[in-house]
């Protein structure tokens, strides 16, 4: 089974329950935002040629404070509502073979690479590209706390429309009911860039597909595209 690759917090109170719950993305990355603006108040330096004075340097840093107080209400919840773990696929039973570790080790560990944007598992029918991806989607969910994990069932009959609704949906967002693809595209663009570290798993794909016009930003931040495929090209 041929794999290519393209290259490209702060503390809650914790209890049983909390623990068994995911944070909803954008609380991790406001607590991310809290975290590097506690660091940069601790390293404010003294006025030099390179920096600005004193002062400047704290209106700059409380302009932000008062930014992400704004943001801090998450009207929303904080957690993701239900266990992750309902959104596990369902595996075959199948003989973990040498072959199948082997694959399944080199594509965590693409999926590791910040250089890796992107990855294209392919092979003819029947070789277990469906299979090994399903065992990896289950292994980032169970293991990855902040990682949104993305399964998408692309099929022979592919539709632009019909695959930004079903990421749209993926992403927890409700029903895309904007019909202009173009829209829609710039819609799901900005999503999936904000979402910080994301592996989004584009399952049978039988035909060239065009990211820019369905909307995926694989050059983002953060967000990593795996595809599987009966063609190389």
């Amino acid at each position: 089974m041929p794999i290519t690759s393209h290259p490209n917090t702060g503390n809650f109170e914790n209890n049983g329950d909390l623990k068994r719950k995911k944070r909803r993305i954008e609380v991790v990355n406001w607590l991310t935002n809290v975290e590097k603006l506690r660091k940069n108040f601790q390293s404010l330096e003294p006025v030099s040629a390179e920096n600005l004075p004193p002062q400047q340097q704290v209106d700059m840093l409380m302009k932000e404070a008062e930014d992400l107080i704004i943001k801090s209400k998450f009207p929303e919840g904080l957690f993701e509502v239900g266990d992750a773990k309902v959104n596990i696929l369902l595996e075959r039973k199948l003989q973990a073979g040498k072959a199948f570790e082997t694959n399944t080790k080199r594509i965590l560990r693409c999926l590791t690479e910040d250089h890796i944007s992107r990855l294209g598992i392919y092979g003819m029918g029947g070789v277990g590209k469906t299979t090994i991806m399903v065992h990896i989607h289950n292994r980032l969910l169970k293991k990855a706390n902040h990682i949104n994990v993305l399964w998408i069932a692309v099929s022979q009959d592919l539709s632009i429309h019909k695959l930004q609704g079903d990421i749209w949906k993926a992403l927890k967002l409700g029903g895309l009911k904007e019909e202009d693809t173009m829209k829609r595209a710039a819609m799901l663009f900005h999503q999936l860039s904000k979402r910080g570290k994301s592996v989004l798993i584009l399952d049978d794909v039988w035909e060239h597909l065009d990211l820019d016009e369905v909307g995926i930003p694989v050059e983002a931040d953060g967000l990593k595209l795996v595809l599987t495929t009966r063609s190389f090209e």
